[in-house]
């Protein structure tokens, strides 16, 4: 018994070393994987090597060459057989004890050092997944990781686990805790119940687990070995791996202590509070002035940590190399046209919001509101920006405090330590770079209401001059279709509306902070906010009085657009985003809000004409709006432009505005109508506005999409520039390459009044690198609901130069 316990950890140590030799073979498979399908279909074949036969001939065991080859044994599995696969192996006992002898003696010599290199052999992928299941395959990837990770050698199946030493068992608990700290959704007080619980659990498993291991070896006579001690002691470690972080002051000496927590700073604010403190011994109620404060990152530390976090300084050198190269409208654009430090930089993203903590139907709201101010490193690609892990918290007041003594005072701090480090520079030594990098501000952020508080315009959008672009004046913006260059705001502008101190005349409340900072004036910040603009503002404004145009022509019902959006085949893409119905009261108040997420307004704008495009006659004048609106979209919402884009994107909005001045004459456009006449202008600033967007799934790359069969891509362009879209019949992972076997559709054009492309479908099955898509978003394919159209339709999110 102690020969096998043997066996078994010289099985595990010969496991790891053969974990280093395939790392040395790593390129050459590699550049075998290279060879896609024809690649995977000869490693099948290859299902026993040269070493397994060779060492079956030498130990004179060749009558089991053939069973071995029919099994597929090559020299990996051949180190994985255990007792009960050596039984259905080899049922003769006598061929099955003379093989065990000479493996034992193979695995003790070869841990030795004793055995020569093996020969080499060609081995089946170990990741090769067809799925013909509905179930989605997610493809993870860490927002910083190296590309060419260690890590990926080893599988959760060659982690080892006979190491518990105290400290790696107090690693991996704190790696659980932190991965529960993270989820949003769960609180401090659900993270702290499912910890214990969980140490409870444990415990109680691996306690259970020690006494009936440690009897089986008493019973055997095992039990005064140094390995059953040392099993023992593994067990003690295991059963008490929580308890060195089983309070919040542990926890937090610890995320201190691993380098991986940089915590807040309190900062003072300019004034007092008074508050209630109840004396615990004559029960008496007297007023405590408390200090004001706000909390702050500091920023130097953070920024540290994560240029020198594996892979960040990587992806920053590529996507600043790219920049150099590229002459069209994309993510780099922004550093092109900003004025920054001629030394190496990272430009900081800054972004600004109002969060309520409390339940919004309760009484106490806005008590407990915070503000709240991210960052995030603009030299990253848009795949990493799109993550929530690239998002980074720099400071948090309460909403109160803030109108108190001005956002300028908790600006104030965050200010001087961005100017700090735009003089001084953050130390950065890694692989890729080594050397002093320059932080500077590109652009800042958010909602409307939250651009014009933290950059000293009105918060008013009622006013006389209420855009942060131009100093348009309300007469005219509500009647307004192209942008006018001599009303756009610049510095000597902004300096004679400051000593005119009129906010109602000018937009301009004071003279913000963030001038103080290098590189950076409010009158340069261009930032839009497409998702309150179109998707919450004019998208849901129109949508209710073009309905309600419809419904009172006649031409539809109310009822028959309900049942439309809630009969309506959404695919998986959009199952998740699904409009709600409409109530008459909404189209009553155009003015109001609608009762639908930005998502959901998104997914509803875009589907609806093939909703209910059937029931709507051609010519229609407020149908003909609707479909204006939707091709601005396709442009506004695009992740790639040109500059001929831009300028046709300005006229469509001229045209869109113009149609419906003729159309609602008893109406005026409204701000977020205006805000939308910069659009043009912003982009040739900064590029695709939907890098800057408030939704999370802004740029979002095919990494952490969930990609499933049945779902419709958009492959690629043809040479016309029309798209070619496949439906995914299977999906094929072959090491760390992702394939698409597709089904393609014939584009027979696009249909105009359902706002989508028409196609039919063929039998041509392809196969797709999924790094060669021209979108990595999902689509869904439909048909419409008129009586006898056989065709089937493709709605795009937006349409790519």
């Amino acid at each position: 018994m102690a020969d096998m316990g043997k066996l078994d950890m010289v099985r595990l140590d010969l496991r790891r070393k053969r974990k280093k030799k395939k790392k040395k073979k790593k390129k050459k498979r590699n550049n075998n994987n290279a060879n896609g399908y024809n690649s995977v279909r000869s490693a099948e074949l290859m299902t026993m090597d040269d070493f397994v036969q060779e060492k079956l001939k030498e130990w004179n065991l060749d009558v089991l060459i053939p069973i071995f080859k029919e099994e597929q044994i090559d020299e990996e599995t051949l180190l994985l057989l255990d007792e009960k696969s050596l039984e259905a192996l080899i049922p003769k006992i006598g061929l099955r004890l003379k093989f065990k002898k000479h493996m034992g003696e193979l695995l003790v010599h070869h841990v030795e050092g004793e055995e020569e290199e093996p020969s080499q052999s060609t081995h089946f992928p170990e990741r090769l997944n067809f799925m013909s299941d509905p179930r989605p395959l997610t493809s993870h990837s860490q927002i910083f990781e190296e590309e060419d990770n260690d890590a990926e050698d080893y599988t959760a199946d060659d982690m080892v686990w006979d190491e518990l030493e105290q400290k790696t068992l107090t690693d991996k608990v704190a790696l659980f805790l932190s991965k529960l700290r993270a989820k949003s959704s769960m609180t401090l007080s659900t993270v702290n119940f499912v910890f214990q619980q969980t140490s409870s659990l444990v415990s109680d498993i691996v306690g259970a687990l020690q006494r009936q291991t440690m009897t089986f070896l008493q019973a055997t006579g095992q039990s005064e070995i140094p390995e059953a001690h040392q099993l023992n002691l593994h067990f003690e470690n295991a059963a008490k791996a929580f308890q060195c972080l089983d309070t919040e002051h542990k926890q937090m000496k610890y995320f201190v202590q691993s380098g991986y927590l940089v915590q807040p700073v309190e900062q003072p604010l300019p004034g007092v509070s008074y508050t209630q403190q109840r004396d615990s011994q004559t029960g008496t109620v007297k007023q405590v002035a408390v200090q004001d404060t706000f909390q702050r990152i500091p920023l130097r530390p953070l920024l540290k940590l994560i240029l020198q976090s594996p892979g960040t300084m990587e992806k920053i050198t590529e996507w600043k190399r790219k920049i150099s190269d590229s002459k069209s409208l994309d993510d780099t654009t922004v550093l092109r046209t900003s004025v920054c430090p001629s030394e190496p930089s990272v430009p900081l993203l800054l972004y600004n919001d109002e969060c309520e903590m409390v339940n919004p139907l309760c009484s106490k709201t806005s008590v407990h509101k915070l503000g709240l101010i991210y960052f995030t490193l603009k030299c990253l690609p848009p795949e990493c920006l799109s993550s929530l892990d690239s998002h980074f918290l720099l400071a948090v007041y309460k909403a109160d405090d803030a109108k108190t003594y001005g956002l300028d005072a908790v600006l104030k701090s965050v200010v001087d330590d961005i100017n700090d480090l735009g003089t001084n520079g953050v130390e950065v030594d890694t692989a890729h770079f080594k050397g002093t990098l320059k932080i500077w501000v590109a652009q800042i952020c958010g909602d409307n209401l939250g651009l014009n508080s933290i950059l000293g315009y009105t918060e008013s959008f009622s006013g006389n001059s209420v855009c942060r672009w131009c100093r348009v004046k309300k007469p005219l913006m509500r009647t307004q279709t192209i942008e006018d260059p001599l009303l756009l705001r610049n510095k000597d502008g902004h300096l004679s509306d400051l000593v005119q101190s009129n906010p109602t005349e000018t937009g301009l409340k004071r003279q913000s902070i963030l001038n103080d900072l290098k590189y950076f004036h409010v009158t340069e910040n261009v930032t839009p906010d497409i998702m309150h603009d179109i998707l919450e503002g004019v998208g849901a404004y129109e949508i209710k009085l073009v309905l309600s145009s419809l419904i009172s022509h006649k031409v539809i019902t109310l009822d028959q657009v309900n049942y439309r959006i809630t009969s309506y085949d959404y695919g998986f893409c959009d199952s998740a985003n699904k409009p709600s119905t409409i109530r008459p009261q909404e189209l009553k108040t155009p003015d109001s809000s609608m009762k639908q997420t930005a998502a959901q307004m998104w997914c509803l704008l875009r589907l609806l004409p093939l909703m209910i495009g059937d029931l709507i006659p051609d010519g229609n004048k407020y149908w003909e709006l609707l479909l204006l609106l939707l091709t601005c979209m396709e442009y506004i919402f695009s992740p790639a432009l040109t500059e001929d884009a831009v300028l046709f994107l300005r006229h469509l909005i001229d045209e869109h505005h113009s149609l419906f001045l003729e159309l609602f004459p008893d109406r005026h456009l409204k701000p977020k109508h205006h805000f939308m006449l910069h659009y043009a202008g912003a982009i040739r600033r900064l590029g695709p506005l939907v890098h800057y967007w408030s939704m999370r799934f802004e740029a979002k790359h095919w990494k952490g999409t969930e990609y499933c069969p049945g779902m419709t891509l958009l492959v690629s362009h043809s040479p016309h520039g029309e798209p070619q879209f496949g439906t995914i019949q299977k999906i094929v992972v072959f090491e760390s390459v992702i394939k698409f076997i597709v089904r393609k559709w014939d584009l027979l054009g696009f249909e105009r009044h359902y706002f989508a492309c028409c196609v039919i479908p063929t039998a041509v099955i392809d196969c797709i690198d999924v790094d060669s898509l021209d979108d990595y978003h999902p689509l869904h394919v439909v048909r419409s609901y008129k009586e006898g159209d056989s065709n089937y339709y493709v709605s795009m999110r937006y349409r790519l130069f």
